[in-house]
């Protein structure tokens, strides 16, 4: 089954920049520390993310988004 990104829906400026960070890989507690919240706020954040777009995991967050940007950067070449 392959992810459908839904265009209606666009993440909030905080979860962009999570999505960024787990784009790049990096774990909770380096996020948190980043974006200088808790550990448990990152979850929420990762948690809103997941139920917004019905993903299950974070790598999905990182694929899908990872795929949306290879896209947008296909079309501005084009």
């Amino acid at each position: 089954m392959g992810l459908i990104f839904r265009e209606s829906v666009t993440p909030t400026p905080r979860e962009q920049e999570l999505i960024t960070l787990i784009e790049r890989g990096l774990q909770n507690k380096i996020i948190a520390y980043r974006l200088n919240i808790s550990e448990n706020t990152v979850r929420a954040h990762i948690s809103n993310i997941m139920r917004k777009y019905n993903l299950h995991n974070r790598t999905q967050i990182a694929v899908m988004f990872t795929a949306k940007h290879a896209a947008l950067d296909e079309k501005q070449i084009a």
